[in-house]
């Protein structure tokens, strides 16, 4: 992307703030590329024991089945952080892999996107599933990130990263009204 400003949590941040004036939101990343759910599972013990977010979203399984970790492993470490995540009575929404042509061709990526179906279900959780949403762009040719020129990336990457803020927002704000 351009810089910090236009990643998708910092445009979530945004968004979030301009719809709810007069409420604080936070939006802090934990985590990074090429961090696993055991790693997460680590930042949610540290993370959950400093602060108390209203809401995590948790976004799980390109690392595992990159690696072709065990999908019935990530599961479980899931599950637990899932558990940890209600414990501290904090909202959750999952989100699932990017779509990626290459992804797709490269590993087996449907048990892992099934093991995130079954966990959103059994947790209650919204699962936003932005590989739906990503290939339906692609297919679309509204958004191609693998096929956009090396010099238009950074402004594409900052449009995905916009789409996925607002998507995300719409349905953090569907469930706020839901709650009131």
């Amino acid at each position: 992307s351009s810089g910090p400003d236009s990643s998708w949590p910092a445009r979530l941040q945004s968004l979030l703030t301009a719809r709810f004036p007069g409420r604080p939101v936070d939006v802090a990343l934990r985590g990074g590329r090429g961090v696993s759910v055991h790693d997460h599972l680590a930042l949610l013990r540290d993370g959950l024991e400093a602060e108390t977010p209203a809401l995590v979203l948790w976004q799980a399984g390109t690392v595992e089945a990159v690696r072709g970790l065990d999908p019935d492993d990530m599961g479980e470490t899931m599950r637990q952080g899932l558990e940890r995540i209600r414990r501290r009575g904090a909202d959750i929404i999952i989100l699932d892999q990017q779509y990626s042509r290459f992804l797709r061709a490269n590993t087996n990526i449907e048990p892992y996107r099934d093991k995130l179906r079954l966990l959103a279900a059994a947790a209650g959780a919204p699962l936003f599933r932005r590989y739906d949403v990503m290939q339906h762009w692609v297919e679309t040719g509204a958004l191609d990130l693998e096929r956009t020129a090396r010099a238009e990336r950074g402004a594409a990457t900052d449009r995905l990263n916009d789409c996925l803020a607002r998507a995300l927002a719409e349905l953090i704000a569907l469930g706020v009204a839901e709650a009131r």
